[in-house]
């Protein structure tokens, strides 16, 4: 299965795969998901995934999927691109993790510096 996330333009930039892993649209692995915490691939928490919306580590959105709930401004979505499964790095462990409130503001942050 394949979850593709949109950016605040409605550009599919990178999706989720069965495995709990994030990856990019051009097939770098970008992290995972633990529940509903999100991490980059060395185990360190980067935000949160929940009703289709990946949240920041401050509670902004960062993206979402086709069928996502919540009250954000949504942009009309762009077609989703073929792309290339890249191996699996291995799962790591979770390091802490942070809690905080979740927010219908976009983020500042771009997708590529939060999973670092």
């Amino acid at each position: 299965m394949v979850l593709w996330l949109f950016d605040r333009n409605g550009q599919a930039q990178l999706f989720l795969y069965d495995d709990g892993r994030f990856i990019s649209r051009d097939g770098r692995n970008l992290g995972w998901l633990f529940g509903t915490v999100v991490t980059n691939l060395g185990g360190v928490q980067v935000g949160w995934f929940e009703n289709g919306v990946l949240y920041d580590r401050d509670g902004a959105v960062l993206a979402f999927s086709q069928n996502a709930s919540g009250s954000f401004s949504r942009p009309s979505l762009g077609g989703t691109p073929s792309f290339s499964l890249p191996s699996n790095p291995g799962k790591p462990n979770l390091k802490s993790t942070i809690s905080s409130g979740r927010s219908s503001n976009w983020s500042h942050r771009s997708l590529w510096s939060v999973f670092g």
